[in-house]
């Protein structure tokens, strides 16, 4: 089934008007009927059944249910701290934390990163991913939107740790997988588990030896290969879904 966000979901029988965007891309390249029905998605975990209908210039969803959520299609109390990528590379990461379940995705930069943060400036990038991000929510059906954050500097993001654990996927292969790190605690539900990933090139010596030094970080690696920034990011992710998956059948 097609699906279309929009903040605010009506009643059975009632209806909203849909942002501009939303109704062009629902009529003209999707081509969708009136009669046709179609997901209507508040980004918070929330949906109704719709189908669409035009008052005047305007284009309105009507609700054929009451909003309904599914908990199956909802995000998992997963953050990323990813470092940032150039261009290509970090949309398809941030495509694929919101099909893995990533909750919340901060861009994060490091020693190493070579994005030129100010030739567009942090609100526009959060902007622009957060775009991406949306589109890849109505594409893989989950209902609640993944969170970009404003890129962050990597000393700043240390200094103010969340709650929960943090998991740093380092390339040098020393002490205990990911994998073997989940396994051997229990999940600290309902805070967050945090995994930190470097950008091209890894993190700095000196970024290493602040990880080190601050007992909160839990310090870990993919496996023996090494893997592209991109790819460890997804591969960690879909280890601790994995878990979280595990976690909510037992």
């Amino acid at each position: 089934m097609r699906r279309v966000l929009c903040d605010r979901l009506p009643q059975k029988n009632d209806t909203v008007e849909l942002p501009v965007l939303e109704s062009n891309h629902l009529i003209q390249v999707l081509r969708l009927d009136p009669e046709t029905p179609f997901e209507l998605l508040d980004g918070s975990g929330h949906y109704v059944t719709a189908v669409w209908e035009r008052h005047g210039k305007s284009v309105v969803a009507r609700a054929l249910q009451q909003p309904q959520t599914d908990s199956t299609r909802l995000s998992v109390p997963l953050q990323l701290m990813m470092g940032l990528l150039k261009g290509d590379a970090m949309e398809w990461v941030v495509e694929k934390a919101v099909e893995l379940g990533v909750r919340q995705l901060t861009p994060i930069l490091h020693e190493f990163t070579v994005v030129r943060v100010e030739k567009k400036g942090p609100e526009q990038i959060q902007s622009r991913l957060q775009k991406i991000a949306d589109q890849s929510l109505k594409q893989c059906g989950r209902l609640d939107r993944l969170q970009i954050a404003t890129p962050l500097d990597f000393y700043s993001a240390t200094l103010s740790l969340s709650a929960g654990a943090h998991y740093v996927c380092d390339e040098i292969r020393e002490g205990k997988t990911l994998i073997t790190e989940l396994r051997s605690r229990p999940l600290p539900t309902p805070q967050p588990v945090t995994l930190w990933v470097g950008p091209e090139g890894g993190f700095s010596p000196k970024e290493r030896q602040e990880v080190m030094r601050n007992p909160a970080l839990i310090r870990c690696h993919l496996g023996p290969l090494i893997l592209r920034a991109e790819t460890a990011a997804i591969a960690a992710c879909a280890q601790l879904q994995g878990i979280f998956y595990e976690h909510r059948n037992t």
